[in-house]
């Protein structure tokens, strides 16, 4: 074999190498499921899972299953959600007040119980719970067998105990309607009470809400680049429908 016919096949395979890359490189656009309502939506190192079914029974207008980053080795996709959904803890905001009363009271409001106050629904989805540490222990014990269907939430307290910090549970019911229940049990960060005599507690949760609890968790999910214009993902091809820059 002469010197030029190596050259000439060394230059093919280089050529075929970069078309081959170049391919699986342009993996930007909007790919859907051959066998539902399934959209992948890439653009840069975003990504964007939607289910395109329509469903007049959700409470919100959001068809988002999961978004996030991606990262791109090869043929490969890695796909993370957002690092505030990687735990289940929610942040609470907290206002104390004092009242002349044996009854400790706590009021919660989140997006979730004011959807239901908006709409005047009585059916609740979420069971509260509470978790108290106080001077008696006995007491804390008996407080973890309480549930509440109600963002009120009352109960009598010795007047020889201090509690000293409180924490709220919450589960979504089998029934809520959502896609899917993913976040199955949150829990608040410990608050620790600042005045001991405080008996009444107004408690905000910015990030309970329907969205927070349907989201789709992705930790390094792989996405397979089939070709430019077919992604594998979850035992499923999503083909190519549009571009997106």
């Amino acid at each position: 074999m002469n010197k030029k016919v190596i050259i000439l096949l060394a230059i093919i395979v280089v050529m075929c190498h970069v078309t081959s890359c170049s391919a699986r490189k342009n993996f930007s656009g909007s790919y859907r499921a051959k066998n539902n309502n399934m959209e992948m939506i890439f653009n840069k190192n975003n990504f964007l899972l939607i289910d395109r079914t329509p469903d007049s029974n959700l409470p919100f207008c959001c068809d988002t299953v999961s978004y996030g980053k991606c990262e791109k080795d090869k043929n490969l996709l890695t796909l993370r959600s957002p690092e505030e959904y990687s735990t289940f803890f929610l942040d609470a905001q907290v206002e104390e007040k004092s009242r002349d009363s044996d009854s400790v009271v706590i009021y919660i409001d989140n997006p979730i119980e004011r959807h239901y106050k908006k709409f005047n629904q009585k059916y609740r989805e979420l069971y509260y719970s509470l978790e108290i540490s106080s001077s008696d222990s006995s007491f804390d014990s008996q407080m973890l067998y309480h549930k509440w269907e109600t963002n009120r939430i009352s109960f009598l307290k010795p007047k020889n105990i201090v509690i000293n910090s409180l924490v709220l549970n919450i589960v979504p019911k089998s029934d809520m309607k959502v896609r899917s229940i993913e976040a199955r049990f949150m829990t608040t960060l410990t608050y620790e009470i600042k005045t001991k005599n405080s008996n009444v507690f107004d408690i905000y949760i910015p990030n309970l809400s329907y969205k927070y609890i349907s989201l789709l968790r992705l930790k390094g999910d792989y996405v397979k680049i089939d070709s430019n214009n077919v992604l594998i993902w979850n035992n499923e091809k999503f083909k190519k429908v549009r571009s997106r820059d």
